[in-house]
């Protein structure tokens, strides 16, 4: 698996756990163990994850993602990559700039004022709407 062999070539496999499948009743306190939210996935369907990460005060690193185009402001509580490349970058910058890693946890909560469970379910529908109108 590429995710762990990379935690290994980074010297970061005593700092990351990865943890399989998590009981939703325990995300939170799982969230509350990080410094920031990593997603390599190319395939989320919406950006529920990635606002529970920054309600949660986690920065985001993910992989650009269409469904980000929102939630995510490059730079100020994120950072986007297209490579892997650019993965192993960022994850180096991060850990070692703390100051940069810190700017960014101080902008995520902000980022998640306008995201509420009816304007999620809104946004939701609206896409299923989209499609019915196809």
């Amino acid at each position: 698996m590429f995710q762990r062999e990379l935690t290994k070539m980074l010297s970061l496999d005593k700092n990351i756990i990865f943890t399989g499948f998590v009981e939703w009743k325990n995300i939170s306190s799982y969230y509350a163990l990080g410094d920031l939210f990593l997603c390599d996935s190319v395939s989320e369907t919406r950006d529920l994850t990635y606002l529970e990460a920054l309600a949660s005060c986690l920065p985001l690193l993910v992989r650009a993602d269409d469904c980000l185009k929102e939630p995510l402001v490059n730079d100020y509580n994120g950072i986007s990559y297209q490579s892997e490349e650019a993965l192993i970058k960022n994850m180096k910058a991060l850990r070692e700039n703390q100051a940069k890693l810190l700017s960014l946890k101080a902008n995520t909560r902000s980022s998640t004022i306008n995201y509420t469970d009816k304007i999620f379910v809104q946004r939701i529908l609206e896409i299923y709407q989209d499609l019915l109108n196809k």
